[in-house]
């Protein structure tokens, strides 16, 4: 007989070990994710392992010790020497213990670490953190976590990635060539939560190149020159609006809810895809407005004052949003247009409101000379 999992021929063998009464908690976990819909994510997954808790067949009870004669190191089982504590229930019990379970009066704040809000774990372990450990909590009264995001895998030839196969990446390879922070912004782009990706260098170079410099690198360098931008200043306040500044106004406004909802919904590829089509919008509103003519007319100030407001809005937005994803990036960014760092925070990113709280008659903040955010390769 061999191993699904690993191929290898598998020996049976017998031994005595302590077992963990899975079964007893069956129908608890059942009632425990009928209550919680969005405790485990994506919904493929919470189906999953609704199908096995709602199974005819009970679960099996967890062997959790072995033979010390066969395993030197672990814990040793209370009162019975032989034997020691093993995998699921040592490993997972280390969600606890780094927060210095068992509790006692001195640690509150630990105490109230947990439930942990988000526990993520690979989709090939999932059982273990969505059957086993929700069953030991409850064991000893503790609630489970309150959401499990169970992410799946980087294929490399339509292959998990695995050492022994040799289909693997070169992480130190990739921080060199396209930095941290884009390789950041292609995992949580293009990584997969309901289904598998392919991992590719050519889609990493592509969204290096268009995303990041080609959008959102173009747009920061385009109102921040001298020769558009002439006082190299950032304006308070927009002038008259035509239906091009309300469309974008629009999109700038609608943008925070959007992404947050992604997010909390744990879809960060459709988070940072909204976020790219208004930069992309705000793009094509340069392009449309031409202010690299308009700057030279007579009169045009108003005008030219109306265009790099939105785009500088447009920027300093989603520089806050895309903080998470690339920090360091952005960190620079907003530095560039003047956002003080108690302006950074989630409920700043809203169009027009960088200014709501400032006293009138202040002078506008000056633009800094920039630097390409994502230069060449």
């Amino acid at each position: 007989m061999i191993s699904k999992e690993t191929g290898q021929t598998v020996v049976w063998t017998a031994e005595e070990n302590y077992k963990f009464r899975l079964s007893a908690f069956q129908t608890r976990l059942c009632n425990w994710l009928t209550d919680n819909p969005d405790a485990i994510i994506p919904r493929t997954q919470y189906n999953e392992v609704m199908s096995a808790l709602r199974s005819t067949e009970p679960l099996g009870d967890l062997s959790v010790s072995r033979l010390r004669s066969r395993l030197q190191w672990g814990i040793s089982v209370p009162d019975d020497p032989d034997h020691v504590i093993y995998v699921w229930l040592d490993a997972l019990a280390n969600y606890l213990t780094v927060l210095g379970y068992p509790w006692d009066h001195s640690a509150p704040d630990l105490r109230n670490a947990w439930p942990a809000h988000w526990h993520i774990v690979g989709k090939d372990i999932l059982k273990f953190h969505a059957i086993y450990w929700p069953a030991f909590l409850m064991a000893v009264d503790l609630p489970p976590p309150r959401r499990i995001v169970s992410h799946s895998h980087w294929l490399m030839g339509r292959e998990k990635m695995s050492k022994s196969r040799g289909n693997v990446v070169d992480p130190g390879k990739l921080l060199t060539t396209w930095g941290v922070d884009p390789v950041r912004y292609f995992l949580m782009r293009d990584g997969g939560i309901g289904q598998d990706s392919e991992f590719s260098e050519k889609t990493l170079d592509a969204r290096y190149k268009k995303d990041l410099a080609g959008q959102l690198g173009n747009l920061v360098m385009r109102c921040s020159v001298p020769k558009v931008n002439r006082s190299m200043t950032i304006p308070l306040a927009p002038g008259p609006l035509t239906a091009a500044e309300t469309a974008l106004d629009t999109k700038l406004k609608e943008l925070p809810a959007l992404v947050a909802s992604h997010f909390e919904s744990v879809d960060f590829p459709r988070g940072l895809e909204v976020i790219f089509d208004c930069v992309a919008e705000a793009n094509r509103y340069w392009n449309d407005c031409q202010p690299w003519k308009l700057v030279s007319e007579p009169g045009s100030e108003e005008r030219m004052r109306t265009i790099l407001y939105y785009v500088l809005e447009t920027v300093r937005v989603s520089g806050i949003l895309l903080q998470s994803i690339m920090p360091v990036a952005m960190g620079k960014l907003l530095d560039g247009i003047c956002v003080e760092d108690g302006e950074r925070a989630f409920a700043n990113a809203r169009a027009g409101a960088r200014w709501m709280d400032k006293k009138q008659g202040r002078d506008p903040p000056r633009v800094a000379a920039q630097q390409p955010l994502f230069p060449k390769l």
